[in-house]
């Protein structure tokens, strides 16, 4: 009798989850992951090494727009998102660190680029942001921002701005992930300075206005006066929080550093072969 009754619990417990919904343990991910399509069972998002369930959603407003964005993942919505007016495209990409965990990237893109655009990594249910590629840089404007390359636990970032010290700029940093955040390797970023196509691709640039270059990316003495019309390369960009600094060097060799103005220029960006757009 007892071994009839183990057999018919083992039946039942054994039709229980064939009910359940199937979350098999698969191969890890690939490191880089695109989702361009609206439901997907052969990904894991969260990390834990099981696939997952995950439906992209948004709805239309027009057209040829959409105003709100989510990601439902194994039944729960892990994130909602708003656009200010309405995005054309919706960019997620998954990026799976060496440890296991997974990046999530989401970038919903409208008129001028502009639109949220972060990273997020999931816990309690819910897509955590861990980098807000919109409010990195805080002197310029339609800031976006893209993942460049993974290796082990780091990521490198390419971020996009159209800052108030040289209109268009591209800032590269590198991000270490541990503890559940990302943190830079270093405050120190590499420049690209956008140039109008009539000035050519080379890296050096003339000042509109004369401005001084300080001594250090912190220090407050100033070290060298760049005069309206001089030439100079712009190598690198120091961000922490309301400082921004740009490392100068002059064709004689000589560096500084200069503060990122707080606001839009009047007569444009401190170079002549820039503008402002957007």
């Amino acid at each position: 009798m007892k071994k009839s009754w183990i057999f018919s619990s083992m039946l039942a417990l054994a039709f229980l989850f064939c009910l359940l919904p199937a979350r098999n343990a698969q191969a890890a991910n690939p490191q880089e992951v695109d989702l361009t399509g609206s439901y997907y069972t052969s990904y894991d998002i969260t990390g834990d090494g099981v696939n997952d369930t995950i439906q992209i959603r948004k709805r239309q407003t027009t057209s040829i727009g959409y105003d709100n964005f989510s990601i439902m993942i194994n039944g729960q919505e892990a994130i909602y998102l708003t656009h200010d007016y309405y995005f054309y495209e919706d960019y997620v990409k998954l990026y799976t660190l060496q440890d296991g965990t997974v990046i999530v990237y989401v970038y919903l893109q409208g008129d001028n680029g502009d639109g949220p655009c972060a990273l997020y990594v999931y816990g309690d249910g819910k897509l955590n942001r861990l980098l807000d590629f919109q409010t990195f840089f805080r002197y310029g404007s339609h800031n976006t921002g893209e993942v460049l390359k993974v290796s082990g636990n780091r990521l490198k970032v390419k971020l996009f701005s159209m800052s108030q010290a040289f209109a268009g700029i591209d800032l590269k940093y590198t991000y270490q992930y541990k503890n559940g955040r990302l943190a830079p390797v270093t405050k120190y970023g590499k420049v690209k300075v956008y140039k109008n196509y009539k000035y050519g691709r080379g890296k050096k640039v003339t000042a509109r206005k004369s401005f001084w270059l300080y001594k250090s990316a912190t220090s407050s003495k100033k070290k060298i006066r760049v005069n309206k019309g001089q030439k100079f390369r712009v190598e690198k960009c120091y961000v922490n929080g309301s400082r921004v600094r740009f490392k100068v060097k002059l064709t004689n060799g000589r560096t500084g550093w200069v503060k990122s103005p707080k606001r839009f220029l009047t007569k444009g960006p401190l170079i002549r072969e820039s503008m402002y757009a957007g």
